[in-house]
């Protein structure tokens, strides 16, 4: 049900960080149910709204003067021409109906008009549905989102008499339609609504290879009618969380989210198992890193199908060198316009997330279909070797442009090996299980040498280039990577260095790119703090994570990549399901 927002920085207008979606569709909305980009037919790049550069990654709702804002918001004009934009109401609501992906909004604008908006993408059909419900005088005017560019339709021409209607001329390329309940006037790319009292109507926009294929979905909704289309759409939703674990973890701040944790997530994911990694363009991508926390947060809680295809769609797509690029489009093809690097923990990073499905639920038939690319990418860890160090050699980790011998590839070569071994001793080859088991021991071998600092007693960052820093990956370690033991005291005392350094106890959030103006508290890395804390058994470390995310996520339990050190606001990518899959995870960390 719609929460009350009282914090200006989860009431700025255009700043998207609530999405509806049913899996081939997924809409970017702000706190007013305006939209900020739509991906279609499965979630992932390209954006469909294309208002924005897709590379803009950059928070654009802090940088747009008012104009610019007013220019792209709805507003509702009265008699005299005055006008109460949406972002000026005095009361800010906006929420999800309880265990669903349906998102009501409501808002008391300061003329006394009042605007309801319920949106939603109903379950295998590609029609995305905004309900208006409007009390009050005058006029409500749409702008910005597709009335910007769609065509009027009309009954003259072979593409049928519906409301509007434009091309989509990315490939996969289709059309749209956008079909009313009631009339619609437009004038200079805006659709105005005269309401008398209280007024509704509904929009349904759909999406299809032709105009033909549209017109007939657009038909459908209109004869099922918005209360049909909202009741199946909510069960559906509740069918399928119905279907998880009860959390291991009962912490209030885990109880109330995890169920809509899990919701942000599957909304990312195709049916065959490709996985967006966020719903702005920049991050609509599978990215290998990602895409394995989020797979094994699925098997954790019990999502096992899921899980299933979202590793077996990477190993499937694993490449002949064993080691993935850093980003996928959603088509298997590698996105490799900004030149980033190979990622070298992503082989170790797909194994673990294997084997961790695997240790849920063992599926022989499952584990012989990803054994070949599987024991690729484990070959490829064995063969990485510096004859100087042990470790493996300079690659990409989780900072995605360094190039070292770092502790975030040596963690994820652990876990990766120690993985690939458990399923290949399942599977009844114990002289390839000893091979990788032996390289896992030999690289945690040359971690204790050389990547630990022995007169500060941590974890460095990396050794080829020498960087000291204390390494966030460390607090993948033991849970769930199963790499080190977890009362292995180089472990605990590296994640307790990691916190010493790390934490900002007075803005309660893991600080990154310090002294820079993009200087900003990462929600995902203090999503790896807290397993690491878990897992070492501080309780107190633990509870204080725990306050700040509270503290600093939005009131609908969305997690957000980055939140600015300098104004609050929300940063990067909200919701970011890899942030949602780390504390999934720590729901279920006995699992």
């Amino acid at each position: 049900m719609p929460v009350k927002i009282e914090q200006d920085k989860y009431r700025m207008p255009l700043c998207p960080y609530l999405i509806v979606g049913n899996r081939r569709l997924l809409v970017h909305l702000d706190a007013y149910c305006v939209p900020q980009s739509l991906q279609w037919p499965r979630p992932g790049f390209p954006d469909r709204l294309s208002w924005r550069d897709p590379f803009d990654e950059w928070p654009y709702w802090e940088e747009m003067s008012m104009d610019a804002i007013r220019a792209r918001m709805p507003y509702f004009e009265y008699a005299d021409g005055s006008r109460d934009y949406l972002h000026d109401a005095k009361t800010v609501e906006a929420g999800y109906i309880e265990d669903t992906n349906v998102l009501e909004g409501r808002y008391e604008l300061p003329g006394g008009t009042v605007v309801e908006i319920t949106t939603f993408v109903p379950p295998q059909t590609d029609v995305w549905v905004r309900q208006f419900n409007v009390t009050g005088n005058g006029k409500l005017v749409l702008q910005g989102d597709f009335f910007e560019k769609a065509v009027r339709g009309h009954a003259l021409v072979h593409m049928g008499n519906v409301n509007f209607r434009g091309a989509f001329d990315a490939i996969p390329r289709g059309v749209y339609v956008i079909m009313s309940t009631i009339p619609l006037t437009q004038h200079q790319s805006r659709v105005a609504v005269t309401v008398t009292g209280k007024t509704s109507w509904t929009l349904f926009m759909c999406m299809a290879p032709d105009i033909e294929k549209a017109a007939k979905l657009g038909e459908e909704a209109l004869r099922k009618g918005y209360e049909t289309l909202k009741t199946e759409t909510a069960a559906a939703d509740r069918a399928w969380i119905a279907r998880a674990n009860k959390p291991v973890v009962r912490h209030p701040f885990i109880i109330k989210n995890y169920r809509r944790w899990l919701l942000a997530n599957i909304l990312h994911m195709a049916e065959e198992g490709a996985m967006s990694c966020g719903p702005r363009p920049f991050w609509g991508f599978a990215w290998p890193r990602d895409c394995s926390q989020q797979a094994a947060a699925f098997a954790a809680a019990g999502f096992i199908d899921e899980a299933r295809k979202i590793v077996k769609w990477h190993i499937d797509n694993t490449p002949a060198s064993g080691v993935h690029e850093a980003r996928y489009c959603t088509d298997r093809a590698p996105m490799l316009l900004d030149n980033r690097p190979a990622q070298g923990d992503n082989p170790g990073f797909l194994c673990w997330a294997a084997s961790f499905v695997c240790r849920q639920s063992w599926d022989r038939d499952w584990a012989e279909q990803i054994k070949d690319n599987l024991y690729l990418m484990a070959g490829r860890l064995v063969q990485s070797r510096d004859p100087e160090t042990l470790l493996p050699l300079p690659s990409a980790d989780y900072r995605e442009t360094k190039i070292a011998e770092s502790a975030g590839i040596a963690v994820t070569a652990v876990a990766g090996l120690k993985g690939a071994a458990f399923i290949a001793d399942r599977l009844g080859d114990p002289g390839r299980a000893g091979q990788f088991l032996a390289r896992a021991k030999e690289i945690k071998l040359g971690a204790r040498k050389h990547l630990w600092n022995e007169e500060k007693k941590y974890f460095m960052t990396s050794v080829k280039p020498f960087n000291d820093k204390a390494s966030i990956a460390t607090c993948w370690g033991a849970y769930p990577f199963r790499a080190w033991d977890k009362n292995d005291p180089m472990f605990v005392q590296s994640v307790k260095r990691v916190y010493r350094d790390l934490w900002n106890r007075a803005a309660a959030g893991v600080l990154c790119s310090a002294g820079t103006p993009y200087e900003s508290y990462w929600m995902y890395h203090a999503a790896i703090l807290l397993l690491g804390a878990s897992a070492t058994g501080d309780r107190q470390m633990e509870a204080e994570i725990l306050a700040s995310l509270e503290k600093n996520i939005p009131p609908q339990g969305i997690v957000p990549e980055q939140v600015s050190k300098a104004t609050g606001i929300l940063w990067g990518c909200a919701p970011l399901p890899v942030a949602h899959a780390d504390l999934i995870l720590y729901a279920y960390r006995k699992a």
